[in-house]
C-alpha cells in the first residue's frame, strides 16, 4: 500500500509541469450580436446610433470578458461571414432583447442607489 503516496505525488508533479489550459468560452453568439449591433450602428445616425453604439460596447465587453485577448476583427469576420439575412433578423431580435433585459437591470441598480427620501 506504499504505492499510493508515490502515485499521488507523481500525479501532482505532472500537473505542476504541464499547465492546464481552460477551454475557451463560447463567444460565437455574442460575436453574432456584435456583428448585428455594429452593422445597425453603421447605418444609423443621431440618437439611434448612440443607443446602438451602447450595444456594441456591451457586446465587446462581454466577449473580451469571456475570451481575453481575442482577435475581435478576425473572429467578427469569421462569424459574420456565415450569417444570412434571416440570421441577421433573428439575431437582431434576440440581441435586442438581451439589451432590453440588461437595461432593466441597470435601471434597478440606479433605483437602488438613489438616496431615500
Amino acid at each position: 500500500m506504499r504505492l499510493w503516496p508515490t502515485i499521488i505525488a507523481a500525479a501532482f508533479l505532472a500537473t505542476a509541469v504541464v499547465p492546464i489550459q481552460a477551454a475557451p468560452a463560447p463567444v460565437d453568439t455574442d460575436l453574432r450580436c456584435l456583428a448585428v449591433m455594429a452593422s445597425l450602428a453603421g447605418n444609423a445616425s443621431g440618437e439611434e446610433q448612440n443607443r446602438l453604439m451602447g450595444g456594441v460596447l456591451y457586446f465587446v465587453g462581454l466577449i473580451e470578458g469571456k475570451a481575453p485577448g481575442i482577435n475581435l476583427p478576425v473572429e467578427l469576420k469569421r462569424v459574420s461571414g456565415t450569417m444570412s439575412d434571416s440570421d441577421f433578423e433573428q439575431e437582431s431580435q434576440r440581441c435586442g432583447q438581451t439589451l432590453v433585459e440588461q437595461g432593466k437591470q441597470l435601471d434597478a441598480i440606479g433605483q437602488a442607489l438613489e438616496p431615500s427620501k
